[in-house]
């Protein structure tokens, strides 16, 4: 490995932490005066800054970008030795001038002891990066570059390091000697300070990196009438965000240029020239190309920009031509823990990372595939959560045998090598081999896959936990198999592909399911492989038809057509959807013998013939919230029964079975029930004007 290649420090706008750490020694003289232009710190003025240099020995940074040795040479007449300290090493590197063999090149971030001849002082110019540096100090003593702000108090530059931080020196030129800073300094108004392109050793006692914010100004454009306050909020975020990556990952990037509007007209200009002449309407809240710009209206609500943030880390930190970062798992893990990561340390209102993880942890075990089957451009059919919740808790493991800063530098590594699993023992210590079988091991005992991922069957698999009682177990789990056989047999459909847990409680239940949500509600569906129902939240008989029906429903309908520009989109119209639970449940219950069917009927000709609300009405969410739960639900049910009198009842869910494969949701509906919706709007009305109340 080289010298340069040793003290190579990456700008955190295109990379993640260099590895970089120096130290030097000194020596004395006393000055007069000259001048000349290449570059170390003193004023700062339009990308470039000016410093004196001493006879004798000087302490400075390199700041400005990499550049040959010997340029510095050309520029300072007096110059005679260059010097940096390898910490890696524990040995000095020297230039000298027309001998520059150990010491080639000046890598941005490096800290120099510059050696000058004669009698007389130098005025030292030279080109300065904007850009923000995240330095990598490594146990014992560095010298390294203040890239940072002019006029920053030592004592705050160095509270960024923490409490790993044990000694730290400056160096007065004029004087020829040291200054001594301790890891106790408090910063006052005569505090000493660091200008850009000075230099400073450190020592610590452990691997930290030094976060030192540049000048460049944020990259947000506000656009129309955004309240001061918001700017001010949106600002304060974009540095909170970078200056948190930084700290806790050693990452940090500019991400794409961000245009916020207040309304929608303020950002049509810029949405055209970005994205050029697409879809734009008055609907518009955003978009984002992590290689170009990121547009959002502020009427939409501006969520935190963390997770748009981490995205631009990924795809700054490789390269933006770099296109395979990595196994899916570990992109996907990367983001959901990173996000996480900040929630919890930014203490967002309402966050709760162990009932974050606890999602992660369902997501994880809706698939029994191993870690492995997700490598890179892998896509297994499976919901994208998957990847997010198994990565999460694969990324979790390999943070905490290598810590939080070995996350990004495996896709910085990832970038300068053909095989990622070079880049990932690397960074993480262990091969991907090795981890892939202590992952599997860990996983099988702390969350292995749900039980109907594993059961050599194709059922719904029932679980009723400890605390229930042995007679009301029994009758769970007879029910159960009722409701199945009536659904087979009557609507000839059935779901396979999910786990009901019935709990005691809801302590029983976050237990066996970590991250399930208690909506205190007795009545949950099968949302992608799990249902947990807490019995203390129910009557005597839990509602299993209920369960039973949204499985069949999430089962068949498993992803919906895509909607032809201006047609609409989901599954199907909300009278449908509330219609069809309630026509099942109304028959399922009246062969259990829980209630009578007519007597329902009778409710819902009564809201239907007191109420001018049409299906129509009521095909879309914003209509039903409009009209309220139960005229649609009562109109719903009436329209799914006209069709099951029609059709059939299987009718029913074979239009659910449909949906996968259908151009629109208009195709499946006539394919199920032998009409078009237009004819059934029709011919439903006709069919309702001959009922009467009693």
């Amino acid at each position: 490995m080289t010298m340069s290649r040793r003290l190579m420090l990456h700008h955190v706008r295109r990379a993640l932490l260099a590895t970089l750490v120096l130290l030097a020694l000194g020596a004395g003289a006393t000055p007069e005066h000259a001048s000349a232009t290449t570059g170390a710190g003193g004023t700062y003025d339009d990308h470039t800054i000016t410093t004196v240099l001493y006879p004798g020995w000087n302490l400075v940074g390199w700041v400005g970008p990499d550049t040959p040795t010997s340029e510095l040479f050309d520029a300072i007449p007096a110059l005679r030795q260059v010097s940096a300290w390898d910490a890696e090493e524990q040995a000095y590197w020297h230039a000298r001038r027309g001998s520059h063999q150990q010491l080639s090149r000046l890598t941005t971030g490096a800290g120099l002891w510059l050696r000058l001849g004669g009698d007389s002082t130098f005025d030292w110019t030279r080109d300065v990066s904007d850009e923000d540096v995240m330095v990598a100090l490594h146990p014992g003593r560095s010298l390294v570059a203040w890239s940072g702000n002019d006029g920053t108090p030592i004592a705050d530059a160095l509270a960024r390091i923490g409490d790993s931080l044990l000694r730290a020196w400056s160096w007065d030129a004029s004087a020829q000697r040291y200054r001594l800073r301790g890891p106790t300094l408090r910063a006052t108004a005569t505090s000493p300070t660091l200008n850009q392109g000075d230099a400073i050793f450190i020592e610590v006692s452990r691997s930290v990196g030094w976060w030192q914010p540049g000048n460049a100004a944020p990259p947000l454009t506000f656009l129309g009438d955004v309240p001061s306050d918001s700017q001010a909020d949106l600002v304060a975020e974009y540095e909170r965000l970078r200056e948190f990556f930084a700290l806790r990952f050693g990452a940090a990037a500019r991400g794409p240029h961000q245009y916020i509007g207040a309304d929608v007209s303020d950002v049509a200009s810029i949405y055209r020239a970005v994205f050029g002449p697409r879809v734009f309407d008055e609907r518009f809240c955003g978009r984002t190309d992590l290689a170009s710009a990121s547009i959002h209206v502020l009427r939409c609500g501006l969520s935190s920009r963390a997770l748009e943030y981490i995205r631009a880390l990924l795809f700054e930190i490789p390269g933006r031509t770099h296109h395979d970062r990595g196994p899916k798992w570990l992109v996907d893990g990367a983001q959901t823990y990173a996000l996480g990561a900040y929630r919890e340390a930014s203490e967002s209102p309402g966050y709760s990372h162990s009932r974050y993880r606890g999602e992660q942890l369902i997501w994880a075990r809706r698939t029994a595939l191993p870690l492995k089957a997700f490598g890179p451009g892998e896509n297994r059919g499976t919901n994208a959560n998957v990847t997010w919740g198994l990565g999460f808790l694969a990324v979790e493991r390999l943070t905490d045998r290598a810590g939080d800063l070995a996350l990004f530098e495996f896709f910085r590594l990832n970038s300068e090598t053909a095989d990622w699993r070079r880049a990932f023992e690397a960074a993480f210590g262990i091969s991907a081999a090795d981890f892939y079988e202590h992952f599997a091991a860990y996983r099988a005992e702390a969350f292995p896959p749900f039980p109907h991922l594993t059961d050599a069957g194709s059922d719904p698999v029932l679980v009723v936990l400890e605390g229930v009682s042995d007679d009301r177990a029994a009758a769970i789990t007879t029910q159960f198999a009722g409701v199945r056989r009536f659904f087979t047999d009557r609507f000839e459909a059935e779901a396979t592909e999910f786990t009901l847990y019935v709990a005691p409680d809801a302590a029983a239940a976050l237990a066996a399911v970590p991250g399930w949500h208690d909506s205190r509600s007795c009545k949950r569906a099968p949302l992608y492989g799990v249902v947990v129902i807490a019995v203390q939240y129910c009557g005597e008989a839990l509602p299993l038809d209920y369960v039973y029906v949204w499985g069949i429903v999430r089962e068949l309908a498993h992803k919906q057509p895509i909607p032809a520009t201006g047609s609409v989109s989901g599954r199907a119209p909300d009278w449908f959807d509330d219609g069809a639970m309630a026509y099942a449940e109304t028959e399922y219950g009246e062969h259990a013998g829980i209630l009578v069917a007519d007597e329902f009927r009778e409710l819902a000709v009564t809201a239907a013939v007191f109420n001018s609300v049409t299906l129509l009405d009521v095909s879309n969410p914003d209509g039903a919230r409009a009209v309220g739960q139960w005229p649609t639900k009562a109109l719903g049910f009436l329209a799914v029964e006209w069709l099951a009198d029609h059709a059939g009842d299987p009718a029913i869910f074979d239009y659910y079975r449909r949906l996968p494969d259908a151009t629109s949701r208009d195709e499946a509906f006539e394919g199920a029930f032998g009409l078009t919706i237009e004819e059934f709007y029709e011919q439903f009305e006709a069919y309702r004007a001959t009922l009467t109340a009693e």
